[in-house]
């Protein structure tokens, strides 16, 4: 259905005399001057560079005022200064953040702040830099994916941010929201920044990693977490190193001698070993004999390094972002070209040439490439004719007429279910037969093919429905029949069956009544006086259901009163909820639930309203329903993470709620409290998602709304030819 499942990580540049040239004259560009840009940074669908004379510019993805600019809009797609008065000498580009270090030695940050990243000392997100706390003289700074750290002229190493798997180094799992000293006494040359985990290297050049290691991305030989900076376990004759660069589960590095090393994460080929082994814990040889490599950067399933003419090499999953196909090797971009520079971000790489010209290639979905493309905020057309479609928090699937299924979008944990780890931009199709039932969740997807109910993808506590497997990368055979005259799925999935509610996956918040906090097999759910259901919703963690007498049920969380029962307290057995509906239809988004009575077509929603997703004028959470404004007729409602999309009974569609990525469809980026028409008409299915809605005109499937994961299923946004970037 749709779902929340941020994956952010920061890749920054770490060589700052590489980086920014220094060796070279300044230059004034004209006309014939491609730039005079002297030093890039890549984050998450945002990008920030210097050029010449200290000045700061970002671009892209501005939810949290990553950008820097002070602007509110939700997108900036062309460069904008940063602070136009003030004279900067590095910058770092995080998950949702950015911190920079002025000319004066002063370290500021900007962005989102929830995690407290940003080392003001508090949570708050800031939308123009602000200085960070403690003040002091800073020297050199690297973000993560809700942390950063930073060294002061001393070479004392200080970190802050999020801290639940030590990736602060600080001996403990508490967040800190100001900078806090890391390993003291160590005099620190370089330090790198994954999304959960830091690494860094010593004065005496070995190695150092701390944080998550669920992949082996520290290096150390296991797949303990550690809180603390822990020494490398490294190959013979290899114990100094002179780079190294962190990203999503994964770590490479270039050693004293020149050769490149990677570790962790592999589904995507993104080690580099001509293999998609899903674990190395210690560094390892990338499949390639050169020993003259200077620079590489690491991105979530991407990598690119550069040797010493400056040829630029990539490998992974570069097939959406770049001009080479996927490879588990490294493979040369533009033979024999030079360039001064590289940037991975989450899905975009950018580049700079010799004469000071920026590039940027990959994902332009939320503005990060810099050339004004941005995001898809009315519907574009999937190819293909469908005849059924659902939506998860970064990827869709879809059957055709004659049940052929496919998907497409965000293929990390295998969501695709097509054998891989790579991100797919167009329909993927599954294995051949008659798909039917489909229902797609976070990150897992399930479909029926010969009465046999099948999920795909990762499980976040039993939602595959198979004892023991928790991810597979194919469809697998839900334990016990299944057939299902309704369906929906979410971190949990629940089906009538026979007119009994059968349901298995995460139940931490009793969404699936009391008991165990995951039911890895489908079991009959039952609830007091309900002898059958005929309706069905999953919302994140909440269930609610239409009983035979046309109650809505309802059970699991309720803090922002998404269970309508008039309170926000959690229940651990159905109660009634959301009032009477007669011969009605029910639907939930993470944490909103809306009916629809079809006798009358009136719409009622209720639960979180914090962007406008119940569609009653307000944003105040409602913990019992309230009309949908509008007095309009409904036949169908769709529930997305914090939006809500609607079909009227003369096939016109509406949406309305939270539109940071063009969800709504309806042309900009704003968010409205009350039903927004779509264009044009004849539509007869809609799913709105976590940040995206797909809907159907017949057998015609469109799409809208984020697309940095290739969702939209058109390709739209994606270039993978590097382009200039225009100077402003």
């Amino acid at each position: 259905m749709r779902r929340f499942a941020l994956v952010v990580f920061a890749l920054v540049l770490p060589g700052c005399d590489v980086v920014f040239g220094l060796d070279r004259p300044p230059i004034q560009p004209d006309a014939t001057t491609p730039g005079d840009w002297t030093a890039i940074s890549a984050g998450n669908a945002f990008t920030c560079g210097l050029r010449e004379g200290g000045r700061l510019w970002c671009w892209g993805f501005n939810r949290f005022g990553q950008v820097g600019a002070g602007m509110p809009e939700a997108e900036v797609t062309t460069p904008r200064q940063v602070l136009p008065s003030t004279s900067w000498k590095a910058v770092a580009a995080g998950g949702n953040h950015a911190c920079a270090i002025q000319s004066d030695d002063t370290l500021w940050c900007w962005g989102g702040n929830f995690d407290g990243q940003l080392g003001i000392g508090s949570t708050v997100s800031k939308r123009e830099p602000v200085q960070v706390t403690g003040g002091g003289a800073w020297d050199r700074v690297a973000a993560g994916g809700d942390h950063a750290c930073a060294f002061k002229t001393d070479g004392s190493l200080w970190c802050w941010g999020r801290n639940e798997v030590g990736q602060l180094g600080d001996g403990t799992r508490t967040v800190s929201w100001v900078p806090k000293q890391v390993g003291a006494g160590t005099t620190w040359a370089t330090v790198t920044l994954g999304r959960r985990h830091t690494c860094a290297i010593a004065a005496d050049r070995r190695r150092y990693c701390w944080g998550g290691n669920s992949a082996g991305e520290l290096g150390i030989g296991d797949l303990a977490n550690k809180v603390l900076p822990t020494l490398g376990m490294e190959r013979p004759n290899e114990t100094t190193w002179k780079q190294l660069a962190a990203g999503d589960q994964v770590t490479c590095g270039i050693t004293e001698a020149g050769a490149l090393r990677c570790w962790g994460e592999n589904r995507a080929g993104q080690l580099g070993d001509d293999t998609t082994t899903v674990v190395r814990s210690t560094p390892y040889p990338i499949a390639s004999d050169h020993t003259d490599w200077i620079d590489v950067q690491v991105g979530s399933r991407v990598a690119c390094a550069r040797r010493a003419e400056g040829e630029m090499w990539c490998w992974g999953d570069v097939g959406p972002v770049l001009p080479v196909d996927s490879t588990r090797v490294p493979a040369v971009l533009d033979a024999g070209a030079r360039w001064d520079a590289i940037a991975v971000g989450t899905t975009h790489v950018c580049r700079l040439a010799p004469d000071r010209g920026l590039y940027c290639a990959g994902d332009g979905s939320a503005g990060q490439r810099g050339d004004g493309t941005g995001a898809t905020t009315t519907p574009v057309q999937v190819g293909g004719v469908w005849s059924e479609a659902d939506v998860g928090s970064s990827f869709t699937c879809a059957i055709d007429p004659a049940g052929q299924l496919a998907c497409w979008g965000e293929n990390d944990l295998g969501q695709i279910g097509d054998d891989t780890h790579l991100r797919r931009l167009v329909p993927q199709q599954l294995a051949a037969g008659a798909w039917t039932t489909l229902g797609v969740g976070d990150e897992h997807a399930c479909a029926s093919v010969g009465g046999v109910m099948s999920c795909w993808g990762t499980s976040s506590g039993g939602s595959l429905g198979v004892v023991g497997v928790n991810r597979s990368a194919v469809p697998v055979a839900v334990s016990g029949a299944v057939t299902a005259s309704q369906f929906d799925v979410s971190d949990h999935a629940c089906a009538i069956d026979g007119g009994q509610l059968r349901c298995w996956g995460r139940n931490n918040r009793s969404q699936l009544t009391s008991g165990l906090p995951i039911i890895e097999v489908p079991t009959t759910i039952t609830a007091v006086g309900v002898s059958a259901w005929r309706g069905v919703a999953t919302g994140l963690e909440h269930t609610c259901g239409i009983a035979q007498d046309d109650t809505v049920r309802c059970v699991g969380d309720n803090g922002y009163g998404q269970l309508g029962d008039g309170t926000m307290a959690t229940r651990t057995a159905f109660v009634a909820g959301g009032g009477v509906s007669p011969k009605g239809a029910i639907v939930a988004g993470d944490h909103h639930t809306c009916s629809i009575d079809l006798t009358d077509g009136d719409g009622t929603c209720w639960g979180r309203n914090s962007e406008g997703a119940l569609g009653d004028g307000t944003t105040d959470n409602r913990s019992l329903p309230v009309a949908i404004a509008g007095n309009h007729a409904w036949s169908r409602l769709s529930g997305g993470e914090m939006h809500t999309c609607g079909i009227d009974t003369q096939t016109g569609l509406w949406c309305w709620g939270s539109n940071y990525r063009g969800q709504l469809g309806i042309g900009t980026l704003e968010h409205t409290t009350m039903p927004m028409r779509v264009d044009g008409s004849g539509w007869t299915a809609v799913h709105a998602g976590q940040a995206h809605t797909c809907a159907r005109k017949g057998t015609e499937l469109w799409c809208w709304g984020d697309n940095r994961s290739g969702q939209l299923g058109t390709g739209a946004g994606w270039v993978r030819a590097f382009a200039l970037v225009p100077l402003p």
